[in-house]
């Protein structure tokens, strides 16, 4: 919370965020007009400090005197006379007040953006200096139909978990082809080496626990970066760790740490051969490529659970609100009844989504 003092009695007062940083920014610099301004920064953070302390300093540089001013970080008084050219204190003013609004999160299915962002950028540097070389170094030795047998295997392994997930949503039809798809593929297919089951026309609908958890009611999920496992949510990141500690075919394979990790190992360099190149185009077509990428993902999981897409905006539109609006140059008389009459055409529509 900003507390700010000017001779006589003046005073502003504000919390710093996003939504509020450019609209402080004018009044304080006519607050600092009135002269030295005293400013109470207690439980701002230290970028934000610096901010408006270069804001001010930017405001008064254009006297030709230099006015001292006082500044609490935290309590504690400190006197600083700031002596800068307008043009250069202005653009630090600009970058430093956009650097400390910036640590603020602002979208709403992304509370935790500076952690998301410092985890993009570590997985984003690990796939750049091993896994990305790693698979690279793997399409170019080993033969295309040993790859593709190398990704049916573990694709065969997550028709197991779909199928009992889909037991868990109550879905028999989607657990039955499942089961058949795993049936056909181990029995038939080499332990799941050979795809069979695409070849006779079963569907291949993958169900993860998260998905289990947003039919049971946990509808809407902030997102989350996962180390390793890249773009998820809090509900599916969740449930991916549920499914890694709990039983699963997997610990039929591998017995001990050591073996766990040249399994996981494996399907993560095979997964990310699958996608060599992507990263070419996520560069070209994003500014942002965090904010892309969490989008991105974002519009993928609300499409696959048929759920309204977090990144556009709410429409609020009231149609009462429109009409009781569209009467306010009635007569007085007129707008007490606007409110009955209002409601009418609402009704209409109501009534004929109803049928």
């Amino acid at each position: 919370m900003l507390n700010a003092t000017a001779p006589g009695a003046a005073s502003l007062s504000g919390r710093i965020d996003m939504a509020s940083c450019a609209g402080l920014a004018r009044p304080l610099a006519q607050l600092a007009a009135q002269g030295p301004l005293r400013l109470d920064l207690s439980g701002v953070e230290s970028a934000d400090s610096a901010a408006l302390a270069l804001l001010l300093s930017a405001r008064h540089a254009r006297r030709p005197r230099h006015a001292g001013r006082t500044v609490r970080p935290g309590g504690a008084a400190v006197r600083r006379r700031m002596i800068m050219r307008p043009a250069r204190s202005l653009a630090a003013a600009a970058l430093l007040l956009l650097a400390g609004c910036a640590s603020h999160p602002t979208t709403a299915y992304d509370p935790y953006e500076p952690y998301n962002r410092a985890m993009f950028t570590v997985n984003d540097k690990a796939d750049q200096w091993v896994l990305k070389p790693a698979a690279q170094g793997y399409q170019a030795v080993v033969p295309s139909p040993i790859r593709t047998g190398i990704g049916n295997f573990f694709d065969n392994l997550k028709d197991v978990y779909s199928f009992a997930f889909n037991v868990l949503r109550a879905e028999p039809e989607k657990a039955a082809n499942d089961f058949m798809r795993v049936a056909m593929n181990t029995g038939f297919g080499l332990f799941g080496l050979i795809d069979i089951a695409d070849q006779a026309g079963l569907k291949n609908n993958k169900t993860s626990l998260g998905d289990v958890m947003a039919s049971w009611g946990w509808k809407s999920s902030n997102y989350f970066v996962m180390p390793f496992f890249g773009p998820s949510t809090v509900r599916d990141s969740t449930g991916l760790a549920t499914s890694l500690v709990g039983p699963g075919p997997e610990k039929l394979i591998y017995h001990n740490s050591r073996d766990a990790l040249a399994f996981y190992g494996v399907y993560g360099v095979s997964t990310r051969a699958k996608y060599l190149g992507a990263e070419n185009l996520l560069d070209t077509a994003a500014v942002d490529r965090y904010s892309y990428t969490r989008d991105l993902y974002m519009q993928m999981r609300a499409k696959q659970l048929g759920q309204p897409d977090p990144t556009q905006p709410v429409d609020n539109f009231n149609l009462d609100d429109l009409v009781s609006g569209s009467d306010s140059s009635a007569p007085a008389a007129e707008r007490k009844a606007a409110p009955a009459e209002a409601s009418a055409p609402a009704a209409a529509v109501a009534a004929s989504a109803a049928q």
